[in-house]
C-alpha cells in the first residue's frame, strides 16, 4: 500500500518533518519525496502517452482520458 503525505514546508515542523524524511530515504528506498510540480509532470507524461496509445490504435478511450483529467 502507498500512501501520500502533503507537508508545507513553510512551517518549522513542516522543516521538521521533511527533515527526518530525508534523512530516512538514505537509508531506506521505499520512501520517495516529490514536489506538487512533480506529481503534476508525471499525470502529464502519463496523459500524453494515453494519448499516444489511443491515437496508434485509432480509438480513443475517452472515458479513461476523461476520468485521468478529473472531469467524469
Amino acid at each position: 500500500m502507498r500512501y501520500t503525505i502533503q507537508i508545507d514546508d513553510s512551517t518549522n515542523v513542516g522543516k521538521n518533518i521533511l527533515g527526518i524524511i530525508q534523512s530516512l530515504i538514505k537509508d531506506n528506498k521505499g520512501i520517495e519525496v516529490i514536489s506538487e510540480e512533480e506529481i503534476e509532470k508525471r499525470e502529464d507524461m502519463l496523459l500524453a502517452k494515453m494519448m499516444k496509445e489511443s491515437a496508434k490504435s485509432g480509438r480513443a478511450d475517452t472515458d479513461a482520458v476523461l476520468r485521468k483529467l478529473g472531469i467524469k
